[in-house]
């Protein structure tokens, strides 16, 4: 009967202690996913403000002499040669838009990501 118990309390104790370690593993891997998120998040916003730096200090001279034709050539310079770039515009200061660049080749040309192939003989790669 003794015997039994010991059995009954070991298997209780190892169930719990793997519950333990699955729970943590868990929290650990929810804490990492979101400081990745918060890493990735704060990254994007880094390289959005240069690029508004950027644009705003290209934009200073057409801005002052109301340019707007060399003010839209900037914008879609700066947009046509950044691929993570989906909208740009440049407001004045009563609101009103004066230039803007929208990529409308990349909201129309969503592609799906190629299948990766897991029989090639160099581990893996990309079919397209």
């Amino acid at each position: 009967m003794l015997s039994w118990l010991k059995q009954r309390l070991s298997r209780k104790l190892i169930t719990i202690l793997l519950g333990l370690l699955l729970i943590s593993y868990l929290l650990s891997g929810w804490f990492m996913m979101n400081r990745l998120n918060d890493i990735f998040l704060n990254n994007l916003q880094h390289e959005g403000e240069t690029l508004a730096h950027t644009v705003s200090a290209m934009s200073i001279e057409p801005m002052l002499s109301y340019d707007i034709v060399i003010l839209n050539s900037h914008v879609n310079f700066v947009g046509k040669n950044n691929d993570q770039i989906n909208n740009i515009s440049i407001f004045d200061t009563e609101d009103k838009r004066v230039a803007e660049y929208k990529n409308t080749q990349h909201l129309a040309s969503t592609a799906p990501l190629p299948e990766p192939d897991f029989n090639s003989s160099q581990g893996f790669s990309y079919r397209s």
